[in-house]
């Protein structure tokens, strides 16, 4: 299991539907002894928000991840989508 995930280099897009206000882009893992598989739901409206995501692991079992209640901000911190940065683990 990799610590960092890139989907654009360890996945392959093999599945785009869009349907009325979703979209739903199925990425499957590029390493042939690896069977994973991501299907993630999108909304499209008002602006483009992950609502679901479903995995599937070797064993060809499922796990759905629902998002309800996301408060947006107002802008996401660029650090959130640069692996090479770590961001600062506030103490609880």
């Amino acid at each position: 299991m990799k610590k960092d995930v890139d989907l654009l280099r360890d996945a392959r897009i093999v599945e785009v539907n869009e349907a009325q206000d979703m979209m739903v882009v199925v990425f499957e893992d590029r390493d042939a002894d690896t069977s994973g598989r991501i299907t993630l739901f999108m909304a499209l409206k008002p602006a483009l928000q992950i609502k679901a995501w479903i995995t599937r692991d070797a064993q060809g079992l499922d796990t759905r991840v629902d998002l309800t209640e996301v408060t947006p901000s107002e802008e996401p911190d660029a650090r959130l989508f640069d692996p090479a940065l770590k961001l600062e683990r506030k103490a609880r």
